[in-house]
């Protein structure tokens, strides 16, 4: 067992500094094979949930139910962490930078995201540090902020990759390192790095033989400069004093010395050859693990041209190995023949994306997800870091494409479904861009019932207007144009020229209707009115009508007769019970008067009628209306 032929020793201090709370939090387990180290700092408000200690808990939980150290052990552990706070993010978002260190007693790698650090030493110097992932470090990578002043720079904790994060999580993993006796790893949380240097550091570790030593030393140097506020501080320190060595190392060596003279005595020739082979295999394998390293994080990142850059140049290389078949290389070299192709068909799903061409995006995103599906099955791939991008893009284009066959069958109903599904999971990846695509999709379908409607009131308008009803058709015509304008404005270009037709129609309507003389209007009126009653208790429908066409003649005359006939026929219709018709023909009127108070009352007695008769149509159209009524009325009161 590695573990009892190591010797690893570990101490840490953590403390509240000069607050009550200690949001820091720090825990190990050495295992006969594996052991793991985990740093956190709380970065939220929430003192009950206690987010570092649930995150670190978590991972030492998942590590010591399936221990073992790799990139995918990796991400898995801090996955694992990032869902516990999610989960328990429920009045306010539980948030953690997060550091692991594993280690199998030879070797050694790490994870992080957010700015708990970790320093690695070796024969009294910094070999490595780790990087945060804050606005601060990608300022100091670009020459923009000082090395040095890091850890005052106003941007340090304006983090862009930590714990309990909204949308992509992406952590940062390091590739295996060899370890040597005498490497010391010191994990910190920012109360620590914000207030020793790398110098400090240095000395703390300079003839110290102890771990707790090192602790001790470096949490002097933050008392000893009495600051106002200490914030909460964790120093861990790992001691290599031995690593594992492979018992059977020797013995191996002596078998390959002998078996390596007899391929000499043999062959020289054949051993060159194969050694050339070798070499040239293990250097095309490590460039091909560092091109699919960074076309994951770029596939992360959604960045899906440069990471098909990295993973066509990894396939390129893949034509330079030799690879005996079923062998793990011949595997290795299949999966990134794999990863190539799924790019490809990511990238090519894009360009149709961007060429309007659904159908044919959806087919391109369907087979990229087949082909995670097929490296998380055979290959035990870990895709869930970037597959929920690439689903989003299929789920977009599928919506797209079904939303355009809706409107193609006239169907505006179903495409606003589909076009407002994918604007939701286009506002979940934060695509604008391809979510204003699928807005004006929104505003073709509701264009598209606008002119259905227009064309009913105009078809309508021009009935009344020969049975020479004037009034009614002015009304109605000018509806058509409304909603011939709001077809337009919401991008049906087919729609502008009917808004000048109709709005003609309207205004010679009325001056048809100027053109007769009160003394006319009166005299039809009341004939409408005695034939109404004559009617009413065989024909309540045909007699409503005429009451109605009785009060559009008296449209616009005054005076005691014709004032004596509007309260006759009101009575009539009233005695006949409730008429959404004539409310919302009334409603239409006074739209025409400016008088948009009295039309909401008139459009909601007729929404009230129709509810009860069940119109659903007459039901969406009044609410049209009342919705245009409410932005008429907000911009008569500006």
């Amino acid at each position: 067992m590695r573990k009892e032929n190591s010797d690893f020793n570990t101490k840490f201090i953590s403390e509240a500094g000069s607050y009550l709370v200690n949001a820091d939090y720090f825990a190990f387990v050495e295992l006969k094979d594996y052991a793991c180290y985990v740093i956190a700092d709380g970065i939220d408000p929430d003192e009950k949930k206690e987010s570092a200690k649930l995150a670190v808990t978590t991972v030492i939980t998942e590590f010591s139910d399936a221990p073992g150290m790799s990139a995918g052990k990796l991400r898995h552990y801090l996955k694992s962490a990032h869902e516990a706070l999610l989960r328990e993010s429920d009045e306010i978002r539980l948030e953690a930078s997060i550091l692991i260190l594993l280690t199998d007693y030879k070797k050694a790698m790490w994870g992080h995201a957010g700015n708990s650090r970790l320093c690695w030493i070796k024969n009294g110097e910094i070999k490595l540090s780790t990087k945060d992932t804050s606005l601060t470090q990608r300022m100091a990578d670009q020459e923009e902020v000082a090395l040095d002043q890091i850890s005052a720079h106003e941007e340090r904790n304006n983090l862009y990759t930590y714990l309990g994060q909204p949308g992509h999580f992406t952590p940062v993993i390091s590739a295996k390192h060899k370890l040597e006796d005498g490497d010391i790893f010191i994990l910190m949380t920012r109360g620590v790095w914000e207030n020793v240097g790398n110098a400090e550091i240095i000395d703390a570790v300079d003839g110290v033989s102890k771990a707790e030593d090192v602790c001790t030393g470096l949490e002097d140097v933050i008392l000893s400069q009495r600051l106002d506020i200490i914030e909460n501080y964790t120093i861990a320190s790992v001691f290599i004093n031995k690593i594992y060595q492979n018992p059977k190392a020797g013995r191996n060596k002596k078998i390959f010395k002998i078996v390596f003279a007899i391929c000499m005595a043999v062959g020289m020739i054949l051993f060159s050859v194969l050694l050339v082979k070798y070499n040239k295999n293990k250097s095309n394998m490590n460039k091909i693990d560092r091109y699919q390293e960074k076309g994951i994080e770029y596939l992360q990142e959604m960045n899906y041209e440069s990471a098909n850059k990295q993973f066509s140049d990894a396939y390129a290389v893949t034509e330079g190995i030799s690879a005996r078949k079923n062998s793990k290389t011949e595997q290795r070299v299949k999966m990134v023949e794999r990863y190539n192709k799924m790019v490809e068909n990511v990238i090519f799903g894009m360009q149709a994306l961007n060429d309007a061409e659904f159908k044919k995006a959806t087919d391109q995103f369907k087979r990229a997800n087949d082909i995670l599906t097929e490296l998380e099955e055979d290959y035990e791939e870990d895709t869930s870091t970037y597959k929920d991008g690439i689903k989003a893009y299929l789920t977009y284009a599928e919506n797209m494409y079904q939303g355009i066959m809706y409107l193609d069958e006239s169907k505006s109903e179903e495409a606003v479904k589909c076009y407002k599904a994918a604007m939701d999971v286009m506002n979940e990846i934060n695509d604008t861009g391809r979510r204003d695509v699928a807005a004006r999709g929104v505003n073709l379908a509701y264009a598209m019932e606008q002119m259905k409607y227009a064309k009913e009131k105009f078809a309508e308008a021009e009935e009344r207007y020969a049975e020479k009803e004037y009034v009614a058709a002015a009304t109605l015509f000018d509806a058509a144009a409304a909603a011939y304008q709001q077809a337009f404005d919401w991008g049906n270009e087919t729609a502008e020229k009917q808004i000048s037709i109709a709005k003609d129609r309207a205004n010679t309507a009325r001056a048809m209707n100027s053109s007769r003389s009160d003394e006319e209007k009166i005299k039809a009126a009341r004939t409408a009115l005695e034939e109404g009653r004559d009617i009413a208790g065989s024909d309540k429908d045909t007699a409503k009508q005429k009451f109605d066409k009785a009060l559009e003649e008296l449209t616009g005359v005054t005076g005691s007769e014709a004032d004596s006939l509007r309260q006759s026929l009101e009575e009539e219709k009233k005695a006949l019970g409730e008429d959404p018709d004539q409310d919302l023909l009334n409603a239409l009127n006074y739209i025409l008067k400016q008088d948009y108070t009295s039309a909401e009352q008139a459009l909601n007695s007729a929404l009230e009628a129709y509810n009860k008769l069940n119109n659903g149509t007459k039901v969406q159209e009044v609410q049209a209306l009342i919705r245009e009524i409410k932005t008429k009325k907000a911009n008569q009161q500006e």
